[in-house]
């Protein structure tokens, strides 16, 4: 099973930047990485008229698109939870999420114009580690025992995921 990692913060914050460097990172590393993006738009992937739009309307719950170079698997949002996440990356290690989608696992925020605690996305007693610049918020986040990066350091978070996996034993 591997270990899931969610990463969450506003828009603009840099998520997907240090994210890059992250997956980077851990795949020199020779680990097996995935990553799931979660958005809160009703964004089709399919359009009306082709055939997996045809196939998800008439009622399957999986449809899997292949071409040359990648596949597509769609199925209903609300079925990508525990067994489902478990058939999609069960053989990686590492699964980076750009979203609140896992309940377990390591909750990162990355910051960007955020002044406080307060003006988090995430609860601060509920993350594992703060991605900031903002020297005051790195202070306040120290002080609650949270890990702090800054917003240029994927390889630093890269290695505190790994370190994190290694201890699990998983």
């Amino acid at each position: 099973m591997p270990l899931y990692c969610s990463f969450v913060g506003w828009s603009g914050s840099g998520k997907t930047n240090l994210l890059r460097a992250v997956i980077g990172q851990l795949v020199a590393d020779g680990l097996r990485v995935g990553a799931l993006k979660a958005t809160h738009h009703d964004v089709r992937l399919d359009t009306r008229g082709k055939d997996s739009y045809s196939f998800c309307e008439a009622g399957a719950e999986t449809v899997v698109l292949t071409a040359a170079t990648q596949t597509t698997v769609f199925l209903p949002s609300e079925f990508l939870h525990g067994e489902r996440l478990a058939q999609l990356f069960g053989d990686l290690q590492i699964v980076i999420g750009e979203s609140r989608i896992f309940s377990e696992g390591l909750r990162f925020e990355v910051a960007a114009g955020v002044e406080d605690l307060s003006g988090l996305k995430r609860p601060a007693e509920e993350l594992d580690a703060l991605v900031t610049d903002n020297g005051a918020l790195a202070d306040a986040a120290h002080r609650r025992g949270i890990e702090v990066f800054g917003r240029d350091q994927g390889r630093a978070v890269a290695q505190f995921i790994r370190r994190h996996y290694e201890s699990l034993g998983l």
